[in-house]
């Protein structure tokens, strides 16, 4: 589907990154062109496992078919719950020891000096980023890849970077980091909307095949 060639395109073009590197580099003048981007590559990390299992959850549903409805609810019940686990983990990692995550990207004492305190702001995000991931993949096993593109772009284009902006003018540097906070949030309620409105519509034609 179109809407998932674009989701995919956004989740690998290195755009992100540098864009908001761009706006961070606006509010304190670094001489580490890569400011943002240890940051980013750290985060992302997290993310893999919830869209590999997202993929497969998909290829569950759009297999499963609308005759089996309880099914289908278990298979999102389990996804969401192993995306929920593995991003308490990750919470867990990134609150616990920044400093070697940013280690292992070769992170100078001015990054560490501000992305120890930045991962750990960061971090709470990963319920609802893996959460988001997870729905979107969920929603495009009932044929509408749509959302997972527009989810991803609310979480890291449409709504995330006019946010840095906003906080790093009105209140600095050091609060540009919450940021992710709205623009995850927001993306979390969006797809569990269009998450629970499929499942409703999937529920009906449940009823009618039976």
């Amino acid at each position: 589907m179109l809407g998932e060639q674009i989701d995919v395109g956004l989740r690998h073009v290195p755009f992100l990154p540098y864009a908001v590197n761009a706006v961070y580099q606006h509010h304190i003048h670094l001489a580490s062109e890569n400011g943002l981007s240890d940051h980013f590559q750290a985060r992302t990390v997290k993310g893999q496992p919830a869209i590999l299992f997202g993929g497969s959850a998909d290829n569950g549903i759009s297999r499963t078919g609308a005759k089996n409805e309880k099914r289908v609810r278990d298979t999102c019940r389990v996804a969401l719950q192993l995306a929920a686990g593995i991003a308490c983990v990750g919470i867990v990692v990134f609150e616990s020891v920044p400093e070697i995550l940013l280690y292992f990207f070769q992170a100078g004492e001015a990054m560490m000096e501000i992305g120890i305190p930045a991962l750990r702001i960061i971090a709470p995000t990963f319920l609802p980023a893996a959460v988001t991931m997870v729905a979107g993949y969920l929603i495009s096993g009932f044929g509408n890849g749509t959302v997972n593109m527009i989810a991803t772009a609310m979480r890291q284009l449409v709504l995330l970077l006019p946010v840095v902006w906003a906080m790093g003018e009105l209140w600095g540097i050091g609060s540009v980091w919450y940021a992710f906070w709205v623009s995850e949030l927001m993306g979390f309620l969006y797809a569990g909307w269009k998450l629970r409105y499929h499942l409703k519509k999937q529920q009906m034609a449940a009823r009618q095949a039976s």
